[in-house]
């Protein structure tokens, strides 16, 4: 008899496959919503071998300032910096705090163990943390900052639910003329889904994925740091007038 749950892999591998095929738009045409939409249901299936399914979970089984910390500064800004998986996508944390400056709020989450902190991850849809929530949802906009391992690529994804976030985002990115790519069809990471707490927030969310080779970059090159996290913050300035 075949594992159930080999087979369930099995389907949702074939599943998301086909999803992000179909969701694919054709020439200049929009995204299909509704593909968009099961992208981010696979996405978030693909990620199920988290070891917590939530925040409650982790915190049974593991403690503050030994396995994990929380930063949380709320300055009464519309906009709050997320960085969920920070200690396990390495680099999200510095690139938060430099996004989130003097003026944004700032969440991180982190893994601060000496290894093995991916175990602390909870995926962004299932991400429940009380202060976390409490902090995007009385703010108008969130911005989430993630890493996806590509060591040969220096780019971003750009997803989340504020298609005006977004489009502001990449808007800046081109002014500025930095140097690596952008992708706006987000087929692997759409962050589109409601539950995802970048979407949290009373507007919705922008949702930044970023390569390892560009989280590298970024955090060996203050100067193109401050120039990402200046097109990060001429984004929100200009989606929040």
């Amino acid at each position: 008899m075949v594992d159930r749950k080999l087979a369930n892999f099995v389907f949702v591998a074939i599943l998301g496959s086909w999803v992000a095929w179909i969701s694919q738009p054709a020439g200049n045409a929009a995204p299909d919503p509704i593909a968009r939409t099961l992208a981010s249901h696979c996405e978030d299936d693909f990620k199920l071998n988290d070891e917590y399914v939530n925040f409650s979970k982790l915190s049974a089984a593991n403690h503050e300032n030994v396995d994990y910390r929380i930063t949380v500064l709320n300055r009464h800004a519309l906009v709050t910096i997320l960085v969920p998986h920070g200690g396990m996508e390495i680099g999200t944390a510095e690139i938060g705090d430099a996004v989130a400056g003097a003026k944004l709020n700032l969440y991180k989450f982190e893994g601060i163990r000496p290894s093995e902190n991916f175990k602390l991850h909870i995926t962004s849809t299932h991400f429940d943390e009380p202060k976390a929530l409490a902090l995007v949802g009385d703010s108008e906009y969130a911005v989430s900052i993630h890493g996806f391992k590509d060591d040969a690529h220096s780019s971003i994804e750009v997803g989340g639910s504020n298609l005006s976030l977004r489009q502001a985002f990449v808007d800046k990115i081109k002014v500025l003329k930095l140097p690596f790519e952008t992708d706006t069809q987000v087929s692997r990471f759409p962050g589109i889904d409601p539950k995802n707490i970048v979407n949290r927030a009373k507007k919705g969310g922008l949702q930044i994925e970023i390569s390892s080779a560009l989280r590298k970059s970024l955090i060996a090159q203050p100067a193109l740091l401050a120039q990402f996290a200046r097109a990060v913050q001429n984004a929100v300035a200009t989606v929040s007038k």
